[in-house]
């Protein structure tokens, strides 16, 4: 399928959200409460948005077991990569027995070294439920509804009862995000239902185009705080999608569709501002990864040693997107390195500049002959 240039960015100005949502999380746990409306209404949506868009390009009808192989390649490949590129830097803060133990959590989907990956493991999970009904079934408009409405259900009543299901089937809480995961499946589900729009908003008119904006953005800034929880984290007290915290199940819903069709308007709309925000939108997935970086170790230094906590919404405006925008551009260069010289490893196809070999042929010339051949070529260039 051809690129969709608002569709890439859309999802650069969505990793925005997620790297400037992480940073006021970092100001909130610092006593900056100016940061919190911000924090939560970006929150209500920006991470369901991408579930959301995922499902605009979901293929059903493959068999199961083809869409867990490709997946375990292109999902859960990219957390063990993200996860060990910062085991050096675990270790300069942590003991080596806690590092290792937090390795070890990762056969239970807990993706400690690198918390950000943990959409990566739930999405394998949602395209992997997906991909049943998928194959067996006719989904057609109707159907895609009812089954993300069924999905929800009994997603949010899972978590509801998530103490009571671990304990009658022993599975620990939290495993492999899978109830969360079947909550997110409504969103890629309804993302899929509305493809044809997605990928081709000029089938909409424009008054209609202007009318979604216009009314999205009314109820998205009028009802995100109407949601008042029940929240488990008392600091931050609004939606965080992977500790399952979504407070009243209704405003959730309704805010992040509301949130959702706001941003995808704005992009309709949108002109191309950065050109760069097009490779951060083809390179998303490396820079979901990088922003472990941030996230584990930068946003909480650039807290505590700049002195500064704003006291407005405009001073975080300022502070945290200026942070923000200087992260993503240094990473453009280490997504690019990344792209170039090991795109499989991080869940992109192989091509001939990569240093390694294709996956594909990996066993037939052996790990040895492999290692060999990677050093070899960094020892060249």
């Amino acid at each position: 399928m051809n690129r969709v240039a608002y569709l890439d960015q859309a999802k650069a100005w969505g990793m925005f959200l997620i790297y400037y949502g992480h940073f006021l999380e970092a100001l909130l746990r610092a006593g900056g409460v100016a940061a919190f409306a911000q924090w939560k209404l970006i929150y209500t949506f920006h991470l369901p948005f991408f579930f959301f868009l995922t499902g605009a390009f979901w293929k059903p009808g493959s068999e199961v077991p083809q869409v867990v192989k490709v997946k375990l390649k292109t999902r859960l490949l990219p957390v063990a990569i993200f996860g060990l590129l910062l085991v050096p830097a675990w270790l300069c803060v942590r003991p080596p027995l806690a590092v290792l133990a937090a390795m070890g959590r990762y056969a239970s989907g807990k993706t400690d070294l690198n918390a950000i990956t943990w959409f990566l493991v739930c999405l394998f999970v949602v395209e992997v439920l997906a991909a049943v009904p998928g194959r067996y079934f006719r989904l057609g408009p109707w159907q895609l509804l009812v089954c993300a409405l069924l999905a929800y259900c009994l997603g949010m009543l899972a978590i509801a009862h998530d103490r009571a299901i671990a304990h009658y089937t022993g599975v620990v809480e939290g495993f492999w995000y899978i109830n969360e995961a079947v909550v997110a499946l409504s969103f890629y589900l309804i993302g899929y239902a509305l493809r044809g729009f997605i990928l081709a908003p000029e089938r909409i008119p424009a008054i209609a185009r202007v009318a979604i904006l216009v009314v999205s953005g009314f109820v998205l800034l009028t009802t995100y705080d109407l949601n008042q929880g029940p929240f488990p984290n008392k600091v931050l007290k609004g939606v965080v999608m992977n500790i399952s915290s979504h407070g009243n199940p209704f405003y959730f819903a309704l805010t992040a569709y509301a949130g959702i069709f706001t941003f995808l308007a704005l992009m309709w709309f949108g002109r191309r501002v950065f050109g760069w925000t097009e490779f951060v939108g083809r390179n998303s997935l490396i820079f979901l990864g990088l922003n472990g970086i941030n996230l584990h170790f930068l946003d909480r230094w650039v807290v505590e040693h700049s002195g500064y906590l704003p006291g407005t919404a405009f001073e975080v405006v300022l502070f945290a997107g200026g942070y923000t925008l200087m992260s993503l551009l240094v990473f453009c260069f280490l997504a690019a390195g990344l792209r170039r010289w090991v795109p499989e490893l991080v869940g992109y196809h192989w091509h001939e500049r990569s240093l390694l070999p294709p996956m594909a042929v990996w066993w037939q010339q052996g790990f040895g002959a492999r290692l060999a051949g990677l050093a070899r070529k960094l020892v060249l260039k």
